[in-house]
């Protein structure tokens, strides 16, 4: 396997920490041809805007910052809503994704280079199936593959970093959305 890739996982909600994650990445994916996903755990339902959307919302904003992927854990109207509205590739277990002749799946296959979408103790390869290490929300993990030899880094997102207005933007909107649906579900149980 010949692979670059640049994740994130265990976001949780925490639309805060996007403009500055935003910035740490493109900075880290310039000039690359990395592909950058998220390996799940990108909205929490304990989160009010992850509650309203059913999961969707740090979704959209992930989309708009440039990810090529995203394992997703959605009911299959909310997967439906958000395949609708996203460019990326959403990844789970009754849909793995072939993306630059990469198999990204929960599933292990042994059969072709493949990425488990499914975060791992530690990142390792076996037979052709890269897994990659658990990391926490703030943290970008960077993952080289050529052959055997894998190079893995860990950064956390500096706090001095300049947020991407942009991305800001992004979730002002996204809020805005989200607000919009809590109204609407607000009046639906009046109404009932």
């Amino acid at each position: 396997m010949e692979a670059s890739l640049i994740y994130t996982c265990n976001i949780g909600g925490d639309l805060n920490l996007l403009p500055r994650l935003h910035t740490f990445i493109r900075a880290q994916r310039a000039g690359t041809d990395a592909i950058l996903l998220d390996l799940g755990g990108a909205c929490s339902p304990n989160i009010w805007h992850c509650e309203v959307t059913e999961g969707r919302s740090t979704l959209l904003v992930l989309d708009a910052m440039g990810y090529d992927l995203a394992y997703v854990e959605l009911s299959s109207e909310s997967r439906e809503k958000l395949r609708n509205q996203v460019m990326m590739r959403l990844v789970d277990g009754t849909h793995p994704i072939t993306y630059k002749d990469i198999l990204f799946t929960t599933k292990p296959r042994h059969h072709r280079d493949e990425v488990l979408v499914i975060p791992a103790e530690k990142t390792y390869l076996k037979d052709k199936t890269l897994h990659l290490a658990n990391i926490k929300s703030g943290e970008v993990g960077i993952v080289h593959v050529e052959g055997d030899m894998i190079q893995h880094q860990v950064h956390t997102v500096p706090e001095h970093i300049p947020p991407d207005p942009s991305i800001s933007g992004t979730i002002e909107f996204v809020l805005s959305e989200a607000r919009y649906f809590q109204r609407k579900k607000s009046r639906e149980n009046r109404l009932s």
